[in-house]
């Protein structure tokens, strides 16, 4: 009779012990794939911000939110004071003819109001002010026009640099001229076949 129970509570002890060595087994291979998971996305990851090429589009927005950072990122450094130089340029350009624009537009409007408190500058006329205004004018929003062309042209130059950083330079260019047989409607030509292999 004791024979009769102690059999089954040494199998119960035994399955029970036997399932929680495979549940930890399996947790110990579920942990160990999690882990050679996420080794491998660090790989990844680790890789791509150690690759020489640069990405056209990550360098395009970088340039777009900051002029100049697409082509840090390209590690074009040289580029950035050029860039900067541009943008300083045509704000001094900007400055200059809104300045003008300004000071004769108000010459203008104290020669047209009638108001003897307000003076126009000497040898200015209203017709001079007037022409002078619109030149002015016409300078400054056409230098607003160059420098969003310029922003422009510092995001697609950081976008063609990142393309071109894995274009091939090497001197392996061949050029073979060959004799050839080339069908010509009903008969054949001789000619010479030009093939240029730049491998």
């Amino acid at each position: 009779m004791k024979l009769f129970l102690i059999f089954p509570a040494l199998t119960f002890v035994f399955l029970t012990g036997n399932l929680k060595a495979q549940n930890n087994r399996t947790d110990s291979l579920l942990t160990e794939k999690a882990r050679l998971q996420i080794d491998s996305v660090e790989n990844e990851l680790i890789a791509d911000l150690d690759s020489e090429v640069s990405s056209p589009v990550r360098a395009a927005l970088l340039s777009a939110v900051l002029p100049g950072l697409g082509q840090v990122y390209n590690k074009s450094y040289w580029k950035v004071p050029i860039i900067y130089s541009g943008f300083a340029v045509f704000a001094l350009v900007l400055d200059y003819n809104n300045y003008y624009y300004i000071f004769f537009r108000n010459a203008l409007l104290a020669e047209l109001d009638n108001d003897p408190a307000t003076t126009p500058p000497p040898f200015v006329t209203s017709t001079s002010a007037s022409r002078n205004a619109d030149f002015y004018r016409r300078n400054r929003d056409f230098s607003i026009i160059l420098t969003g062309l310029f922003y422009l042209l510092n995001v697609v130059e950081a976008h063609v640099d990142a393309h071109l950083q894995d274009f091939d330079i090497s001197d392996d260019v061949t050029v073979q001229i060959k004799p050839g047989l080339q069908p010509v409607m009903t008969s054949t030509a001789i000619g010479l076949s030009l093939v240029i292999n730049l491998n």
